[in-house]
């Protein structure tokens, strides 16, 4: 029996230890480029304005792919993702699931805010491109679709995985990744964000997440604590 009991303590364990490094490395990822950027570092402003040029140049010459990359970044836009987000903290409201509905009405309007307020303190300007395929608003670093598109499906992720069938878990994890990484990918093709300000969004997205999803499992324990 001690075992029995032993073994998902370990596993535990394990888990919260291994997510807790992720978020340092996540976390110091993006003070890195933080540091980078602030200081403007040569070699990495080189790099984002010159795969800026190239990527506008060819996406410019190629409206149909210019379209599709817009139609792709819409999918993590303020909008839509807001509207995601509601609907979900709606269901769960109505099947009285408020833990979890708060989990991620404040994970997602916290990554809002953390973003925003990073943007003014930071003040970087978006690239500017010989032939823009598209305009966007605001400063540039770190790319708030980046980090929203990170944050908002990853946590939809960590909420609905475990009700999915073991088979689908790694396709629906996989998809994803792929999503959140295609998003990122459309703010540097279109010409609206630098190649660091994508990666800083990554970062900070995935640092904010594993925060909040050590964090809320912690509240459920200390709930189910003090219910005993």
């Amino acid at each position: 029996m001690a075992e029995l009991t032993e073994k998902p303590a370990a596993r535990f364990t394990a888990r919260t230890l291994a997510g807790l490094v992720a978020v340092v490395i996540a976390g110091a990822c993006f003070g890195v480029l933080l540091a980078l950027v602030r200081s403007r570092w040569g070699p990495l402003d080189l790099l984002d304005r010159g795969i800026a040029a190239s990527l506008n140049r060819f996406v410019a010459a190629r409206p149909p792919l210019a379209a599709t990359l817009r139609a792709i970044t819409d999918l993590g836009s303020p909008l839509f993702l807001t509207i995601m987000i509601t609907i979900a903290v709606i269901g769960f409201l109505v099947r009285r699931r408020m833990p979890v509905a708060i989990y991620l009405a404040t994970t997602t309007l916290g990554s809002t805010v953390l973003g925003r307020t990073l943007k003014v303190l930071v003040g970087r300007l978006r690239p500017v491109v010989a032939e823009p395929v598209a305009t966007a608003t605001g400063k540039s670093f770190p790319s708030g679709h980046a980090l929203s598109a990170t944050v908002c499906y990853g946590v939809l992720l960590l909420v609905f995985l475990p009700l999915l069938p073991r088979r689908a878990r790694p396709f629906t994890v996989a998809f994803t990744v792929a999503l959140v990484t295609a998003i990122g990918f459309t703010r540097i093709a279109l010409g609206v964000h630098y190649v660091s300000d994508v990666f800083a969004g990554w970062f900070l997205g995935a640092a904010w997440l594993g925060l909040t999803a050590y964090a809320f499992r912690r509240w459920l324990r200390e709930s189910g604590r003090r219910q005993r």
